[in-house]
């Protein structure tokens, strides 16, 4: 695989509610009571990040800026970050640990998660509302939402990298100098006209190599589902975003290890509106600026899949519970077998998540595997579905003989724990509760008598 330099150094990147499945690995999981099924995904998006990283820092030539090329790179090429929560970490591995600006801060969750997780200088909020807008209202009808609201504040304001700038985002661009800003998070207005005006008015802002992202890259099952239709540049955009693959917007769910709202789970499972007027904006302005578009997810441990549209991919590759991991090429994925710990989980990734031997690869085989790829390509595609059919054959006997061999051990198991059961029960009822019981009173007669 080849990584150039574009034409544009600053990389675009937009949020939504869709994890790809195409990924070297899927961190998305189902909701389960244990509390260490939440660490093991983010342990899980970590290695994937540190993957990722490792993937393209691979083609630096030496001598070079390595931090400098990646994000060069990053413009032209597709990067998987596994989730929005990761902008935090991406930045730092970056050295974009300068200032960073979110417009659109609501009440100020995400903007305390990100302080939370990014060691930058400055991170400034801006917001036409003020973050304690709906305080007084959550204090009677929603006391959790009240004292997380109360608990949010205080963290921000306790931090001196915290700077709140009160009204439309306009007012305050000018205060920041082009070239300045390591990130921008555009979650205002989700219409096409206002997304198209607001990162025009930020991008020149972004320093050479920062990044530029947004929330609700994605689209409603249907018009009717749809937010802001009456801005959009033409009557219906649906059929170029299909075209483009852009992902719908799923169901609402509530993620484990975060705060959700009582109104998120009352709608748990409702399909949630679309904002393709969102999509198509970001779409052109990076098309108009020769970035990449790429996109993430801020899904996580819930309680339904964040979309359908990756089931195929894990049914076909023996995939029946969650969490999950397999790596590799989309096409021949492997399990991942190591410790879940995030020691083994990055090492793994600075190892095993990089460019391996595949078709597209073929200069990264040796000289056996290249002979034995090209002695597959060369078969016609009838004789290669025959040969394939005939080896997962092979593999699904074998796994029907593990079974039997492992229902076997069980009738055994089960066998000995009965026999095991009767005999101390038997045991129990022939005196010994009885003998112990008469030596324990023995042992408390003594003490009366002292």
């Amino acid at each position: 695989m080849q990584i150039w330099g574009g034409s544009s150094d600053k990389w675009a990147a937009f949020v939504c509610v869709f994890v790809s499945h195409r990924a070297a690995a899927a961190c998305d999981l189902h909701e389960e009571p244990e509390a260490h099924t939440y660490a093991r995904a983010k342990a899980c998006e970590a290695m994937l990040l540190d993957g990722e990283l490792a993937r393209f820092r691979a083609h630096a030539p030496s001598g070079v800026d390595i931090d400098a090329y990646v994000r060069r790179a990053l413009a032209k090429h597709r990067f998987r970050l596994p989730h929005r929560d990761r902008f935090p970490e991406l930045l730092g591995k970056l050295g974009l640990n300068r200032t960073a600006v979110e417009i659109g801060v609501r009440e100020g969750h995400w903007s305390r998660m990100f302080l939370g997780r990014w060691r930058g200088r400055a991170y400034h909020g801006v917001d036409p509302l003020l973050l304690s807008a709906d305080l007084e209202r959550y204090r009677t009808l929603m006391p959790e939402v009240h004292a997380y609201g109360v608990e949010t504040i205080a963290a921000l304001e306790n931090d001196p990298r915290w700077h709140f700038h009160h009204g439309l985002d306009h007012k305050f661009v000018d205060a920041f100098s082009d070239g300045s800003l390591d990130f921008v998070y555009i979650d205002s207005a989700h219409n096409y006209r206002d997304v198209t005006d607001t990162f025009d008015r930020w991008w020149p802002k972004l320093r050479p190599g920062g990044i530029i992202a947004g929330h609700d890259y994605c689209v409603g099952r249907s018009k009717g589902r749809e937010e802001g239709v009456g801005e959009w540049p033409r009557p219906d955009i649906a059929p170029e975003l299909a075209a483009a693959r852009v992902p719908t917007c799923g169901v609402y769910a509530c993620i484990v290890g975060e705060f959700c709202y009582p109104k998120d789970k009352k709608r748990r499972g409702q399909e949630k509106i679309g904002f393709s007027g969102v999509a198509l904006a970001a779409r052109e302005a990076v098309a108009r600026r020769g970035s990449r578009l790429q996109f993430t997810g801020e899904g996580g441990v819930v309680g339904n899949p964040s979309t359908a549209a990756g089931k195929p991919l894990c049914d076909s590759n023996g995939v029946r519970g969650f969490p999950t991991i397999k790596y590799g090429d989309p096409s021949d994925l492997q399990a991942y077998e190591g410790g879940r710990d995030e020691k083994a989980l990055k090492k793994f990734a600075e190892e095993k998540l990089v460019p391996m031997c595949s078709v597209k690869n073929i200069d990264l085989c040796s000289a056996d595997k290249k002979a034995e790829l090209e002695k597959y390509m060369a078969l016609d595609t009838e004789e290669l579905t025959k040969l394939i059919t005939a080896q997962e054959d092979e593999l699904k006997q074998i796994e029907e003989e593990f079974k039997k061999s492992v229902e076997g051990l069980q009738k055994l198991y089960e066998g000995y724990t009965k026999d095991k059961e009767e005999k101390m029960a038997k045991l129990k009822d022939g005196g010994l509760g009885l003998m112990k019981s008469v030596k324990a009173s023995r042992k408390g007669a003594s003490k009366d008598e002292l």
